[in-house]
């Protein structure tokens, strides 16, 4: 379900239930054409017409109204195709109704009262094993059901509006994170959406602070998250990930004081973290680092190679695979001149038929001989091999001439 209904005469009409986090549904498509800039602003009161703008009481931060005329920048992250939607994605929560404090403050109510609603449903699904009708629900809030269901259709379109009236506060928070990511703005904007409801669902007016402040928080702890998880291909844990950021910033910064490369001593002292476990961090997010075989590479001649070709297939080829079965063909025909005992000498020696080749001792023990006696075979067989009767097919394999 979306978070806006469709916008007439600057109002919105809000048809569909209010979606919960798992059920919001932003549009997933490539980076719009923007040149605009839809900033954090600081919102005033609305003055008297006598002291005009001079009369300024509280402040609440807040994003601008998207402008209707936008121009396109010069490049973008996904292509022209998408530009249009997200355009009509714009215009659409730009033409929101911008909610006052005071209706703030009874939404997040109503929201709350919601959520109440929801973990009584969350009992009755419990003990029904199914989800429960309406009159069911009702039945367990102690409410008449002609009550109830007009009550729930409030509260829902109150947390819709709540939702609604904030996505432009996404957008401006979103596009601060686009240049540092490998998301497009949509998903920037699609998983800080996500933020803002679950910052709406806990938002408790009776604190006394402001909700622009208070979601902005939970934004940026969304955006940064999947930012974070996205940013290479194996994904390394958020606290480890963060650790990092903070060593490079450490060690830039001793760089600059002491004039020199600092040591793992001197950082893991100034993030007051053992010198184990500042290891094991960058450790550990060296061996998820990542290099993609399709990156160019600037050549001698000037035209760009990619890096897989400067890695050398270590997979035998069709040519190799022939030779080496032509050569254990030759071999086995030149050891089944050797006696029995010899030829079972030889082949445990060199590993003929496991690749692993025993020593003296080791074949003695399985003939219950001494070791010297194995030697003495395996000198016999060697000089019948090398008689040139006998090795003459084989001289091909490291004479090629």
């Amino acid at each position: 379900m979306g978070f806006v209904g469709s916008v007439a005469s600057g109002r919105t009409r809000l048809t569909a239930p209010a979606a919960t986090a798992s059920q919001v549904n932003v549009p997933r498509q490539a980076l719009f054409k923007l040149d605009m800039e839809v900033a954090t602003t600081e919102k005033r009161k609305r003055a008297s017409p006598r002291k005009g703008k001079a009369a300024v009481a509280r402040k609440e931060t807040v994003v601008e109204k998207v402008p209707n005329k936008v121009e396109a920048p010069k490049k973008t992250r996904a292509g022209a195709g998408m530009d249009s939607s997200l355009m009509a994605y714009l215009k659409e929560i730009g033409s929101v109704h911008m909610l006052e404090n005071e209706e703030v403050v009874e939404c997040s109510r109503s929201v709350q009262k919601l959520l109440m609603w929801e973990s009584k449903r969350s009992d009755c699904t419990k003990q029904l094993g199914r989800d429960p009708t309406y009159v069911e629900w009702a039945n367990a809030l102690g409410m008449p059901h002609t009550r109830f269901v007009p009550e729930l259709i409030r509260l829902r379109n109150a947390k819709e509006r709540l939702i609604s009236g904030n996505l432009r506060l996404v957008v401006s928070i979103a596009k601060k994170y686009v240049s540092g990511t490998t998301l497009s703005m949509l998903d920037l904007i699609q998983e800080g959406s996500l933020g803002l409801i679950r910052g709406a669902e806990r938002f408790d007016a009776s604190k006394g602070f402001r909700f622009a402040t208070y979601v902005s928080w939970w934004i940026r702890q969304a955006i940064y998250r999947a930012a974070n998880e996205s940013a290479r291909p194996i994904r390394l844990p958020s606290h480890l990930s963060t650790t990092t950021r903070k060593v490079g910033r450490v060690k830039k910064a001793l760089f600059l004081k002491l004039s020199r490369e600092p040591t793992m001593e001197e950082i893991a002292g100034e993030m007051e973290m053992p010198v184990e476990k500042l290891l094991f961090v960058l450790e550990k997010n060296k061996e998820t680092e990542t290099v993609s075989l399709d990156k160019p590479i600037q050549g001698m001649s000037g035209e760009n190679v990619f890096l897989s070709d400067f890695i050398v297939d270590e997979r035998i080829t069709p040519d190799e695979c022939v030779t080496q079965t032509l050569l254990r063909d030759d071999l086995e025909n030149v050891l089944s001149m050797l006696t029995d005992t010899e030829k079972q000498v030889m082949r445990m020696r060199y590993g003929f038929d496991d690749g692993a080749m025993k020593n003296h001792t080791q074949i003695a023990n399985l003939y219950s001989v001494s070791p010297v006696k194995i030697r003495q075979i395996e000198t016999r067989a060697m000089r019948k091999l090398r008689h040139p009767s006998m090795n003459r097919s084989l001289k091909e394999y490291v004479q090629p001439n």
